[in-house]
């Protein structure tokens, strides 16, 4: 059964404190909901204030979705559920889809395609590419400010720990050899073991900040 994704209707004003509390555990089912879906392990969620011109933003390197509250609270629920969906789906995409993945000016191209659309319809949404929200009188800030990481109801036990030797990368994607020196439930830091690349050269001893969930130990 699909979680609902709000319960609090669309409103032009602030909410209290326990309201943004039910929010983030009703948006963090649904990101949970979606990863089970799935099958893709390791999705965050971040909700940040001052991010005014787009309503969400997924990142590869984290696995994590980051959601806009100036937006959140003047969208609908169903608006809500679309935008999670929809920055899920890019994460799912990520994971699985390796080389076809590029970089550009600012990171990893998001890639709104034939692949990404049918794993927003495989989780109940139709594809859109850009809301519809009102933002008459939002300022946009140069330097949104980041809030608390939201956990998910849904957390995948991982067996890594310090000092493991693992392989990263993505599904289909170059794999790296490194150790583990840091770890938290939302990223991994990792010591590069060896040197590696063709276009361009990383030595050993690179340190590399990715998802436990693209990271498999090795002997």
């Amino acid at each position: 059964m699909k979680p609902s994704v709000s319960t609090i209707a669309q409103t032009y004003e602030p909410m209290t404190y326990a309201q943004q509390r039910e929010e983030e555990q009703h948006a963090s089912e649904v990101l949970a909901w979606a990863s089970e879906q799935t099958g893709v392990p390791g999705l965050s969620l971040i909700f940040v204030r001052g991010m005014t011109s787009c309503m969400g933003k997924a990142q590869g390197s984290t696995m994590s979705v980051r959601l806009s509250w100036d937006l959140w609270l003047r969208a609908t629920p169903e608006k809500r559920r679309n935008t999670l969906i929809h920055e899920a789906s890019h994460l799912v995409d990520y994971h699985r889809a390796g080389q076809r993945w590029r970089r550009g000016g600012g990171g990893q191209r998001l890639i709104h395609d034939r692949v990404w659309k049918q794993i927003m319809r495989s989780l109940g949404e139709a594809p859109s590419r850009c809301h519809s929200v009102d933002t008459t009188g939002l300022k946009r800030s140069r330097r949104p400010r980041r809030e608390r990481a939201v956990a998910l109801t849904f957390a995948p036990p991982t067996t890594l720990k310090v000092g493991d030797v693992v392989v990263f990368g993505r599904e289909n994607g170059e794999k790296t050899k490194g150790r583990i020196t840091r770890l938290t439930s939302r990223q991994a830091t990792i010591s590069q073991i060896g040197s590696r690349g063709k276009r361009r050269h990383y030595p050993e001893g690179t340190i590399w900040k990715v998802s436990p969930a693209l990271c498999r130990k090795v002997d």
